[in-house]
């Protein structure tokens, strides 16, 4: 009998990638990250039963992720690093697991928000807020490193 179930193995594999990009993506994204991430997009397009809106939504950012790494913009590849990558990919495990239902009461503000693709972009987006935040308090830029 395996330790783990898939979703339960996938929802871990997202709270370790997202671990990673607050370890060692404090500072830049890594051309071979934003690679790797971007191919890990394909993955999710393939194997989770994702809203039509949602995997245009992704097919855009692949994308756009496609882009920055081609023009080299670390500024940009930020999109594509571990944090959102790793937030993406823990709210669909989330979604399917059931635990993202409460975020239907967003509903009463905005229709869209009570539809399976508004439920995972949201929480899509408050998980990369929430290791955005996470990666500043634990791994602050030395005095050495800040622009201004």
């Amino acid at each position: 009998m395996p330790l783990l179930t898939p979703l339960q193995s996938e929802i871990a594999w997202s709270l370790i990638t997202i671990g990673y990009g607050v370890w060692k993506e404090r500072h830049f994204v890594a051309l071979s990250t934003a690679i790797t991430n971007l191919a890990g997009f394909f993955m999710v397009l393939a194997t989770f039963d994702i809203p039509d809106f949602v995997a245009f939504l992704l097919v855009l950012y692949v994308v756009l992720g496609v882009l920055a790494a081609y023009a080299k913009s670390y500024t940009f590849m930020e999109l594509v690093g571990s944090k959102p990558y790793g937030s993406l990919t823990l709210a669909l495990g989330l979604y399917e697991s059931g635990f993202l239902a409460p975020l239907t009461i967003l509903g009463g503000i905005n229709e869209f928000l009570a539809t399976e693709a508004g439920t995972i972009l949201v929480a899509w987006v408050i998980f990369a807020i929430i290791s955005y935040l996470v990666t500043r308090k634990l791994m602050p830029k030395r005095e050495s490193e800040k622009l201004w």
